[in-house]
């Protein structure tokens, strides 16, 4: 009975041995999963923080670029807006610009015609001028031509006014010889 009991208690032994080591065992395996767990909640709390500060930068850069698209937005209106003007001005500048054009087509036309008017009107002044140039030398001639008649009528004239002359003492000297002859018969008959 006794070595029953030592056995029993032997067994016993073993067995709370056993118990204990199985226990330890579990015990520790428990250890290291806590361990674990615990580093993957804190690598889980690190990422979490992580993806906190990321999904906040991300949220910022979010309401960043929203803004941007706004104002991008507002941009691309007013540019719209901007660009209709901007059509209407250049279809109203197209518009005068073929006007314009068509002016200057026409000044063009009016320019030729009135070169060619002033071309026809220098070759008439150039055409009277010689007529002019032609005038003037007969003129001269006829100047001359009038000259030599007036030296020749002023020389007749003074031929004319001493023949005149002449004659008037001529007649004089046949009055005052008619005088004397009628004084001499006229003072003889008296005496």
């Amino acid at each position: 009975m006794n070595k029953l009991i030592l056995n029993l208690s032997v067994a016993i032994s073993l067995a709370l041995c056993v118990l204990v080591f199985v226990q330890w065992q579990r015990e520790n395996q428990l250890t290291r999963d806590k361990i674990k767990l615990t580093n993957d909640v804190h690598t889980n709390k690190v990422l979490i923080q992580d993806l906190q500060v990321t999904l906040r930068n991300t949220q910022q850069e979010l309401e960043r670029v929203q803004g941007i698209r706004a104002k991008l937005e507002d941009t691309v209106k007013t540019n719209e807006v901007r660009i209709r003007e901007l059509s209407r001005e250049l279809e109203k500048t197209i518009e005068d610009r073929d006007a314009k054009n068509l002016q200057v087509e026409q000044y063009k036309v009016a320019l030729e015609q009135a070169n060619e008017n002033i071309k026809t009107q220098n070759e008439a002044i150039t055409r009277q001028n010689e007529t002019i140039k032609n005038l003037v030398a007969q003129r001269d001639e006829l100047n001359e031509a009038y000259k030599k008649l007036a030296e020749q009528y002023n020389k007749a004239v003074s031929e004319y006014n001493k023949l005149v002359e002449e004659v008037k003492k001529a007649n004089e000297a046949i009055q005052a010889a008619a005088e004397q002859q009628q004084q001499q018969r006229g003072g003889g008959t008296r005496k």
